[in-house]
């Protein structure tokens, strides 16, 4: 069994804007912890998903590794997921896995419940993904103000208590 979350714009579309078809998305994207990511390849795999560039099975371990997503296509279901083993590569104040995986969400997507980041590591995500692409779309800030007018129980101190990657204890 391999534990994975759901992130992707669907999950805003239903939590902020309570309509899946706000934000539309070409493909689901979700996150397992990354020791569970050679499992997770194999069952997308066995499940009929390709990866969108050839790897070798002698490959993928190294690829895990390195890397922290491989995006997956289906034709027969003409659908794409992309397999995260981490969110953001190379950025200060990643979340340590204890905190990503700690205190998930549970939402409905269409009657489905699928569990999700939490509501601190979701603002985390949304923030630090809009300043990676220099903050492009509007729609990103858009997508923070409405989770804080909407979630006001954000804690903040838990958001605020991450250190730098690699910044001492001291």
């Amino acid at each position: 069994m391999v534990t994975c979350y759901h992130y992707s714009s669907t999950i805003p579309s239903v939590e902020l804007y309570g309509d899946l078809g706000l934000r539309p998305s070409t493909d689901l994207d979700l996150v397992v912890r990354k020791e569970q990511a050679l499992r997770a390849i194999d069952i997308l795999r066995g499940s009929h998903y390709e990866p969108d560039f050839p790897i070798t099975d002698k490959w993928s371990g190294r690829y895990v590794r390195q890397f922290i997503e491989l995006p997956f296509s289906c034709s027969e279901r003409h659908t794409r997921i992309d397999l995260h083993w981490g969110l953001l590569d190379h950025f200060l104040f990643n979340p340590t896995p204890e905190q990503l995986w700690s205190n998930p969400q549970v939402v409905s997507l269409d009657g489905l419940l699928v569990k999700t980041l939490s509501v601190e590591n979701t603002l985390w995500y949304l923030c630090v993904h809009a300043a990676k692409h220099d903050w492009l779309i509007l729609q990103w800030l858009v997508d923070i103000a409405e989770l804080l007018r909407r979630r006001p129980d954000v804690d903040w101190d838990r958001l605020f208590c991450r250190r730098a990657v690699g910044a001492s204890s001291s």
